[in-house]
């Protein structure tokens, strides 16, 4: 319950920064042109969606980190350098066997410059990966907060 309330509260903190982000540009918007039509407020919710999905992955993998470590420097740190280093050996097979670079499609974030050619809400088309890849983080977390346990 503590692991997956974290990751929700965290969930609901970027909730809220989109949310409000995206009224203020509303706002703007509005006190620029005197009026908001029925199109912008559709693209501004299909926007604030897009950005909680491609988040969600990012979201789960820092609370598997802080599930993994001691204090939250050491979770940061443990992402950063990870990611990295995971990146760099990615990279590094990729350059003597090809088909490995195939593996890069399926790392969180992968899918953005297809979520950048597509409009509307065909978007969502793309949401299939990052919702899984949030599913298989949480259930690993989750695995570690319970060995933990024990």
């Amino acid at each position: 319950a503590i692991f997956f309330g974290r990751f929700l509260g965290q969930v609901a903190a970027q909730v809220l920064l989109i949310s409000s982000s995206l009224i203020a540009t509303l706002g703007m918007g509005w006190w620029r042109q005197g009026h908001l039509s029925l199109a912008i407020l559709e693209a501004t919710l299909i926007i604030a969606i897009n950005l909680l999905v491609v988040l969600l992955p990012f979201i789960a993998l820092m609370a598997v980190a802080s599930a993994l470590a001691e204090s939250a420097r050491l979770a940061v740190s443990l992402v950063i350098v990870g990611a990295g280093v995971l990146l760099g050996l990615i990279q590094w097979a990729g350059h003597y066997l090809p088909v490995l670079r195939q593996i890069q499609d399926f790392l969180p974030g992968a899918q953005l410059t297809e979520l950048l050619a597509t409009a509307g809400w065909s978007t969502l088309q793309l949401a299939w990966l990052p919702v899984l890849q949030t599913v298989l983080l949480l259930a690993v977390g989750w695995a570690v907060m319970r060995s933990k346990a024990l």
